[in-house]
């Protein structure tokens, strides 16, 4: 420990005078602010009241983190019941109180029999409310078939992206599963996506002679149960074609040497189909076509390009100066 001496003149010697220990140096506390009146006592009275400080300090952090907790469910509540009456603005309210479990409900303003386009993303809204707090999990099935579970479905308003529908005609039902894995009602809708499909097997490359039975073959899929037509325009004449819903096959009247023009869609009901075009050649034993499958209207040909094909029966040497 350390000691300070002081020389004693009386016994010409070193004696002990004080210390330097903190517990032995004594404080002058003019304002009476310590118990101990030591500076060792003094510091250790400091040092109690600094970690009550920080106790006092962490308690209040805590009640902070408490409030701000407390505020934002009160905010979760107010979204709620801000979507609740929007809902209701929109779609009206009603009815007399009923007794049962509370359990989640969806509704939807998407149009129960809906047609789209085939390579159109399918959005429906829904709007949801449980009364568990938090969000839920919609289940999406089509033709009964689970095709996605989607997460962070919130009380109030939502739009749910199905995708692109694969099929002409789609049973869509979506339900809601809430976090006390409460399953609420389920709603289902008819979706036609383009609501009618050709696919034709006709090879518009092919040479025919004048004497050749033409067939073409298509298959027809309808979401419509009225009568289905097609509409076919050979060069100018105008013609109307009852059809199967299913396999047809359509024998072209006689056609003249030379090249037409063949343009044809279906329809059934409100679906149509898009419109193909299609040149049909026919030849005899002496004669010789070229056929464009682009159409240019233009008297001057700057640049000229095309594709083409050049039928003929026999076999001379051809050429072209264009």
């Amino acid at each position: 420990m350390g000691v300070i001496r002081k020389k004693n003149p009386e016994t010409v010697k070193w004696e002990i005078y004080g210390s330097t220990e903190a517990r032995n140096i004594n404080l002058i506390d003019v304002n009476d602010n310590f118990q101990e009146k030591n500076v060792e006592g003094a510091l250790r009275e400091m040092s109690d009241k600094i970690a009550e400080s920080i106790a006092g300090i962490n308690a209040q952090k805590d009640a902070l983190i408490e409030h701000s907790n407390t505020l934002a469910k009160h905010n979760n509540l107010l979204h709620e019941h801000t979507a609740s009456i929007e809902w209701l603005k929109e779609y009206g309210g009603g009815g007399g109180g009923g007794t049962g479990t509370a359990v989640p409900t969806i509704t939807s303003s998407f149009e129960t029999n809906a047609i789209v386009s085939k390579d159109e993303e399918v959005i429906i809204p829904i709007f949801y409310s449980s009364p568990n707090l938090g969000e839920g999990t919609a289940y999406v099935m089509i033709d009964n078939v689970e095709v996605a579970i989607i997460s962070g479905i919130k009380q109030g308003n939502n739009n749910i992206n199905i995708g692109k529908m694969q099929n002409l005609r789609n049973e869509v039902s979506i339900y809601v599963k809430d976090r006390a894995n409460l399953l609420s009602n389920q709603l289902s809708w008819t979706i036609i996506a383009g609501g009618i499909d050709i696919e034709i097997t006709f090879d518009d490359t092919a040479d025919y002679y004048v004497t050749d039975m033409i067939y073409m073959q298509f298959d027809v899929q309808s979401a419509s149960t009225e009568p289905i037509t097609m509409h076919m325009t050979i060069d100018y004449d105008e013609y109307e074609i009852e059809c199967n819903n299913g396999f047809n096959e359509y024998l072209f009247p006689e056609l003249s040497v030379g090249i037409h023009k063949i343009t044809m869609y279906v329809t059934s009901g409100p679906y149509s189909t898009e419109t193909f075009e299609y040149n049909i050649v026919i030849v005899s034993s002496n004669s010789l076509y070229i056929s464009s499958n682009k159409a240019n209207n233009s008297n001057s040909f700057p640049n000229f390009s095309a594709i083409f094909f050049a039928t003929s029966t026999s076999t001379p040497t051809t050429s072209f100066p264009l």
